[in-house]
């Protein structure tokens, strides 16, 4: 999936948020809903995911918090 910058999710941005979910939310530690997560505000991110997570972790709590709250919606 691209945004229209071009960019597009690499495993390593899975990953990074896999290892964040580890430590704060084990429970949605698993590529799937990561990837999701990511792929839902990937059109929201202008610097890139590569950095986010040493840049400001505080931004992929907002972005599961978000994530989450879209998903009962959903449900």
């Amino acid at each position: 999936m691209k945004t229209m910058s071009g960019y597009r999710i690499s495993d390593e941005d899975v990953d990074g948020v896999v290892r964040y979910m580890q430590y704060f939310h084990p429970e949605h530690a698993d590529r799937d809903y990561c990837k999701g997560l990511l792929e839902a505000f990937q059109s929201n991110i202008i610097t890139g995911l590569r950095h986010l997570a040493l840049d400001n972790p505080d931004a992929i709590e907002k972005m599961y918090e978000e994530y989450e709250a879209y998903l009962k919606k959903k449900s």
